[in-house]
């Protein structure tokens, strides 16, 4: 009996879990372009109050201690962008925050990666960018690890 919770236990941990990043779509199920009221259904409430840019019309939330934010338009309250830090989060081959970047380089197709740097944090970046119509989905590196997965609806 033993043997065969150990073999199943090994089969559960072994098996991926869905996708929860879609390159070009949605992370968490939330899609780049949801709504304001569609991030708080699925994260609770926000962090914070409004973080208003430099752009007055723009403004972000962040959600669940900082994991997720979203950048929305003042007029619509609809999304233009989602991002996690969540290491809970992957694509459906396995890439997100917390992975190696040499696993990250391997496994996506279809990148471009050019160094940034990273006004907000202070430092330098490297940003892999999968373009699929309007929509770009960012893995930006750091470090030698994926820190943080980004998808623009306004590419």
């Amino acid at each position: 009996m033993r043997l065969a919770l150990a073999a199943l236990a090994a089969l559960l941990l072994a098996t991926p879990a869905a996708a929860k990043i879609v390159i070009g779509r949605s992370i968490h199920g939330v899609r780049a372009t949801a709504t304001e009221q569609r991030f708080r259904a699925v994260f609770g409430g926000p962090d914070n109050a409004r973080d208003y840019g430099d752009d007055p019309a723009d403004y972000g939330l962040t959600f669940r201690g900082g994991a997720y934010h979203g950048l929305f338009h003042s007029k619509t309250h609809r999304a233009d962008l989602i991002s996690t830090t969540s290491k809970k989060e992957r694509t459906s081959t396995g890439i997100g925050p917390g992975v190696s970047a040499r696993l990250a380089r391997a496994r996506l197709k279809g990148e471009h990666c050019a160094s940034v740097y990273d006004e907000d944090r202070g430092i330098d970046t490297t940003q892999c960018a999968v373009r699929t119509g309007t929509t770009e989905t960012d893995f930006n590196i750091a470090f030698g690890r994926v820190f943080e997965v980004v998808i623009d609806a306004g590419g």
